[in-house]
């Protein structure tokens, strides 16, 4: 959807695959995924970033950043990356606007981007080179991070619930 995707690659894969190709070349897309689920079907152009959790575990995490000029929307919630988990089950959401001026708080997206950032430094060394998913991924994170700092620190409405990120992961202690 944020891609402006018109096809349905159930109706005409063909179709989807071009446009999913030219969409992409026009935006960054990327995702972290459990090391042990890395697709090899899938678009050069939507960086996979593999990432093994400690202590055993798996990468569960469905945080999505995205970003306009003016707007940073965080997403967090419980679909998974398939059919399923986007299309077709009742899956809940929590969405966080950020904007220049009268957005939710900028302390909380850096903390969202520090996460992210962890994320990028537990991928395998392998990944870590000039060129592909973990550069291009911490090239984008810098560029949010460059985009709102001149924006208004942002503050949760009077009488609007408050919300704080709880992350767990590579070096982050156990959430229970």
């Amino acid at each position: 959807r944020f891609a402006g995707m018109e096809t349905d690659p159930n109706e005409n894969s063909r179709a989807y695959i071009l446009e999913r190709e030219d969409k992409f070349s026009q935006i960054f897309a990327g995702v972290f995924v459990d090391r042990a689920n890395v697709s090899p079907f899938r678009s050069l152009r939507w960086h996979q970033v593999p990432v093994r959790a400690m202590g055993g575990g798996i990468l569960h995490a469905k945080v999505t950043l995205i970003a306009w000029e003016n707007l940073i929307r965080v997403l967090i919630g419980s679909a998974n990356l398939t059919s399923w988990g986007y299309r077709r089950n009742f899956e809940n959401l929590v969405s966080i606007d950020f904007r220049p001026e009268d957005g939710a708080p900028l302390s909380l997206l850096r903390e969202v981007l520090t996460f992210l950032r962890d994320l990028a430094a537990a991928a395998p060394r392998s990944q870590t080179t000039a060129v592909g998913p973990v550069p291009a991924t911490r090239r984008f994170l810098e560029t949010v991070t460059r985009r709102i700092a001149k924006w208004d620190e942002g503050r949760f409405a009077s009488g609007e619930p408050r919300l704080a990120l709880v992350a767990t992961g590579p070096g982050r202690p156990p959430l229970f």
